[in-house]
């Protein structure tokens, strides 16, 4: 090395120092590279996630059915959805599909870029709907779920 402790390309490989590699590890002990040595960050388990579990029991069409999957993503039971239907005049699917835009927002807004499209489809399809009473809808999801999701970020 010269003398001024600085590497140059013609000192040979022994004077650039070696690229540092340092792993962070998940809960399954999963190596990232460039983070600080012996962290452990905490992630939320694949199964404790709602966007895949929403993902699978969402319809063709755009729409959720109140059903166990739909529950189960929820955590809460099928019976519970059913019991708090904000009106007798609204239809089932119409509820599942407020319920879990309404989870959605309320749980997911780290990961919006996941489940954007799911969001899409249900719009689309909830404006195919007559006579949509939405904010009575979102004020009945948010008592049922414990959120405070504001019916304007449904957008329809």
């Amino acid at each position: 090395m010269s003398s001024d402790d600085v590497a140059h390309p013609g000192d040979g490989p022994e004077a650039f120092p070696k690229p540092q590699v340092v792993k962070c590890y998940f809960g399954k002990r999963h190596p990232v590279p460039m983070a600080p040595p012996d962290v452990f960050i905490p992630v939320r388990k694949a199964e404790e996630d709602p966007v895949p579990k929403l993902r699978a029991a969402q319809n063709d069409g755009g729409s959720w059915s109140l059903n166990a999957n739909l529950a189960s993503a929820l955590e809460t039971t099928e019976e519970e959805l059913r019991a708090k239907i904000p009106d007798q005049g609204i239809d089932d699917m119409v509820w599942a599909t407020i319920l879990a835009l309404v989870w959605l927002h309320a749980t997911s807004q780290t990961s919006y870029d996941d489940w954007e499209i799911l969001k899409a489809g249900a719009i689309c399809w909830l404006r195919t709907i007559q006579d949509l009473r939405l904010d009575d809808c979102v004020k009945a999801a948010n008592s049922l779920l414990g959120t405070c999701v504001d019916a304007k970020v449904i957008d329809i």
